[in-house]
């Protein structure tokens, strides 16, 4: 029995070529989304303003988390995240 050659192949070749388009396609969408300064992914659940007075509370001491996530009304693993972004940025800064 011979092999098959030939046709078979054309198929999946215009498959692949056009798989190959749509990620291109893909790609350069996203760097003109990003070069307009839109954001991917997820969207922080705290405005800039509120992460500062949120920052400013519990600089205090007087807060517990658990108060602080009732103030933003969100939950304490937020609140972690949202600490954790300040030190992450206190520490990048201060390199």
């Amino acid at each position: 029995m011979k092999p098959r050659t030939g046709r078979p192949h054309v198929p999946t070749t215009f498959a692949v070529f056009e798989a190959y388009l749509i990620k291109m396609r893909t790609r350069a969408g996203m760097a003109i989304a990003r070069a307009k300064g839109n954001l991917w992914g997820k969207r922080p659940n705290l405005s800039e303003k509120q992460r500062k007075e949120f920052w400013r509370m519990h600089g205090t001491g007087r807060y517990p988390i658990s108060d602080l996530a009732e103030v933003v009304s969100d939950s304490r693993p937020t609140v972690y995240r949202t600490l954790n972004m300040r030190q992450t940025a206190w520490s990048v800064l201060s390199h």
